[in-house]
């Protein structure tokens, strides 16, 4: 036995400590093993009538949730795909139930779509094709899974989406309730009509505000823009400017060097044989005369000489812009300043440019005048400078109000052009009339058209940025008259009843003679115009006075529709005539109904198949809203999904990357 053991030490050795291992091993592998079978196994949620979804069906749905976050589509993070598999599970789920979802070959092809091309085997790749690879393997580390599994999600996001697009076009209305807006959008009526507006004086006790009232106005307003507050008000103040600039005239350029040697018959003659086709001579024309294309040459020669000694000028004028802060310090791309630059020497304003263009390039003084303060749009109105652009910046010439709206002081969101209050800024040229848009295109511009291109030095004296009214002193007299018409308005409203029983008894004609106003007649009123409607634009008709009003057109078509048809013939002038508040216009208006335009079944039946028109009628009430219908609140309603147990951790995530396979 002894001898037995001896011999066989080192493999009994093996075997018993085996055994051990194992004695002690499998108990707790088989514990493991039964927990991660149970717990894979177990109900994580219920939905529709008993059916489970799993715990490894939730882990599934998560990791393909992951997927989708990596494709970063806007729509998901919309309704709350982002995070949320329970969402996920319920957007497939009713996208199978429609039958929107196709095999995995869709979500291939998506794929496809979504980087514009394939990986083919045995084929060099593409740009396209990487791309293809790099997604598809991006897809797999994020949801640890095989091509097969990324297919199969992408095809269930196309029936999603196919889902969602056909919801959000297809209006949650009948075919009887179409018709019904319908006929209360194209039901029209004649009448006249008398608009008493506030802007006018009152006939007795004209209301006059009081500077509390005007400052309490304009503290309610002062953030909001013009004709954004309430009742049309609002006095946020727009970037304003002020320049100092002058011109240079290119035809008094032109008239000065119009003696230059450069333009003696000699050199005339010169520059018409060095290419006479250029100056009109015909091709191939054996020795042209020079005297019959004599004024053309001179003309061009002296345009382009002009046009040197303008370049020049610019030149000159950057030059000295860049010279005058050489020697200043710097904050970043600007020129630091301090606040009292108007005395700094060394920087020169544009008189001192004026005085120095005029001694070096001996034209007259140019005169320099001030525009502003004034909002920047407003420069365009400035005769001459208005039209002048730089093309320093861009591959398009850049116009001067473009240009200032760069100032550093102006905080601008747009930085192209370092300009900056206090320093002069780049040189400036009117539009060449020789390049404006030709009656005949083919037509070349005259080879003796003038040069009229005019160069213009400018400099920002001053630069307030947008904000809000600080108080009415800096708002004006527009502050006040709106008070004023707040407080008119506020009078004539309080006065609407008497307004109507005068316009019952006594009739339109004595209301306009009170209020200093006229009867006008409206052949048509409707909520929305006939000639737009078809184009999918529903807009009431205009009152002549009173403008676009939808409130109002809405309220005098529904009362005179609330008198019977049969009854409208016969009923009184008293009965047809009613009195109507315009708070967005700051108006009354009354109305004397002559005859309803009723809505034609033509009418109707050329419209009803036009989507435009049908997307119009609908008011947004009707409108399905795809964030509401398919939020996860709303899934869950619809779907009787409950969740019976929240996962205890996350996804295993330890898993090995799985190969890619192209091929699915």
């Amino acid at each position: 036995m002894l001898k037995f053991l001896r011999k066989y030490n080192k493999a009994l050795f093996a075997f018993f400590s085996v055994t051990l291992i194992l004695t002690w091993l499998v108990p707790s592998a088989i514990q493991e093993f039964s927990k991660n079978s149970a717990s894979s196994n177990a109900v994580w949620a219920t939905v529709g009538n008993g059916e489970t979804i799993t715990l490894a069906e939730q882990q599934k749905l998560t990791r393909q949730v992951k997927m989708i976050d990596v494709l970063q589509i806007p729509f998901s993070k919309e309704i709350g795909i982002n995070g949320n598999p329970g969402q996920w599970y319920l957007l497939v789920r009713e996208a199978k139930q429609a039958g929107l979802v196709g095999g995995p070959s869709e979500g291939k092809e998506l794929l496809e779509k979504i980087v514009g091309g394939q990986a083919n085997p045995g084929e060099a790749m593409s740009q396209s094709s990487q791309q293809y690879m790099m997604l598809l393997g991006e897809m797999c580390r994020a949801g640890g899974c095989q091509p097969p599994v990324v297919y199969e999600t992408l095809s269930q996001l196309a029936g999603v989406a196919r889902m969602l697009s056909l919801t959000g076009s297809a209006p949650r209305l009948s075919e009887a309730r179409l018709k019904s807006d319908a006929q209360n959008a194209l039901t029209g009526l004649s009448a006249d009509v008398v608009v008493i507006s506030a802007d006018m004086p009152l006939p007795t006790n004209d209301p006059q505000p009081t500077p509390e009232q005007v400052e309490k106005l304009v503290k309610e307003n002062a953030d909001k823009e013009p004709g954004k507050g309430s009742h049309g008000m609002g006095y946020r103040q727009s970037e304003k400017v002020q320049l100092e600039w002058f011109v240079i005239p290119a035809q008094q350029v032109r008239d000065q060097m119009a003696n230059d040697p450069r333009l003696s018959n000699v050199e005339l003659r010169k520059a018409f044989l060095r290419n006479p086709t250029s100056f009109g001579a015909k091709i191939g024309e054996v020795d042209p005369n020079f005297d019959a294309f004599k004024d053309q040459v001179r003309t061009k020669l002296l345009n382009q000489i002009t046009a040197s000694r303008m370049d020049e000028m610019a030149k000159f004028i950057a030059d000295q812009a860049q010279l005058s802060t050489r020697a200043l310090p710097k904050d970043g791309i600007y020129t630091k300043l301090p606040n009292d630059w108007q005395n700094l020497p060394g920087l020169p304003g544009l008189p001192a440019l004026a005085a120095d263009m005029a001694k070096q390039f001996g034209v007259a003084v140019p005169k320099v005048e001030i525009v502003g303060p004034t909002v920047v749009s407003g420069l365009n109105s400035v005769n001459g400078l208005g039209t002048a652009t730089s093309d320093r910046f861009g591959t398009q010439p850049t116009p001067l109000a473009q240009l200032v709206a760069m100032t550093k002081e102006l905080k601008p969101t747009e930085v192209r052009a370092v300009l900056q209050v206090g320093v002069i800024g780049p040189p400036l040229r009117a539009p060449d009339p020789s390049r404006a848009p030709r009656t005949n295109p083919n037509q070349p511009a005259p080879a003796n058209q003038e040069l009229t291109t005019d160069l213009f030095a400018f400099r920002v004296l001053q630069a307030m940025p947008a904000h809000a009214a600080a108080n009415a002193a800096e708002v004006g007299a527009i502050a006040t008259q709106d008070e004023q018409k707040l407080l008119r308005f506020a009078v004539l409203e309080s006065n609407l009843s008497a307004i109507e029983t005068k316009a019952k008894e006594s009739g339109l004609e004595s209301v306009a003679r009170e209020y200093n106003t006229k009867v006008d007649f409206a052949p048509q009123i409707r909520a929305a115009d006939m000639k737009f409607i078809q184009y999918g634009m529903k807009m009431p008709t205009a009152i002549s006075g009173l403008g676009e009003d939808a409130t109002v057109v809405n309220e005098i078509v529904k009362r005179a529709l609330a008198i019977p048809q049969g009854e409208f013939a016969n009923s009184s002038d008293a009965a047809r005539t009613f009195v109507i508040a315009s708070p967005n216009k700051l108006a009354i208006v009354a109305v004397h109904v002559r005859d309803v335009l009723p809505m034609y079944a033509e009418d109707y039946n050329g419209l009803a198949n036009n989507q435009r028109f049908r997307n119009a009628i609908t008011d947004e009430s009707n409108q399905v809203k795809i964030v509401d219908e398919f939020s996860f609140a709303a899934l869950s309603a619809r779907n009787k999904f409950t969740i019976a147990k929240e996962p205890t951790g996350p996804v295993d995530a330890s898993a090995p990357e799985p190969p890619i396979d192209s091929a699915g």
